[in-house]
């Protein structure tokens, strides 16, 4: 049977596996994450899901990242992936919780370009996007994320990112009052 992997969709079946393998852990990471924010046992749908569709893009992002460290960074990048979860806007008006998978390629000196993919849910409302993390540029991505979309994302990301200036202050020689 052949792997789901780079630029490759998971067959039904393969979808069902994981999404029926994930369901413990799902559940006791919502669980642990409803310690500190407003989240519910019906939760772990959304969780399986996002893990699930991360599965499907690890090979590609990790992949992408992996050639901007050897290409753009000699090698002498970092390349971290993360769960985690965190309260959100979901309009104008309103917050909600999102569980989240993020990919991160650390450029040095602070710097790092970050891709996101998140889930609510109570919508099952899925956000995409590349982040320029220190200069705050957000590139949204829609979903499902294509591998044209994210190398565009990655390059205007990281051209943000390199040559995003910080802020002049005292004591920095650039600094005039």
């Amino acid at each position: 049977m052949p792997e789901a992997g780079f630029g490759n969709e998971l067959t039904w079946i393969e979808r069902a596996r994981r999404l029926a393998e994930y369901h413990a852990e799902a559940a006791d990471f919502v669980r642990r994450v409803g310690q500190s924010l407003p989240a519910s046992p019906a939760d772990a749908r959304a969780v399986r899901e996002l893990w699930t569709e991360a599965d499907r893009l690890d090979a590609m992002v990790c992949s992408l990242l992996d050639e901007m460290n050897r290409e753009l960074l000699g090698g002498s990048g970092e390349i971290d992936a993360t769960r985690g979860a965190d309260i959100r806007p979901m309009t104008f008006e309103e917050e909600a919780l999102f569980y989240e998978c993020s990919w991160l390629l650390e450029l040095g000196h602070g710097r790092c370009v970050k891709v996101d993919l998140a889930v609510e849910p109570r919508t099952m409302f899925f956000d995409a996007n590349v982040h320029a993390v220190n200069s705050d540029e957000k590139i949204n991505l829609p979903h499902p994320i294509s591998e044209y979309e994210l190398k565009d994302g990655l390059v205007d990301a990281y051209v943000a990112e390199v040559t995003f200036a910080e802020p002049v202050g005292p004591g920095d020689p650039d600094y005039e009052q």
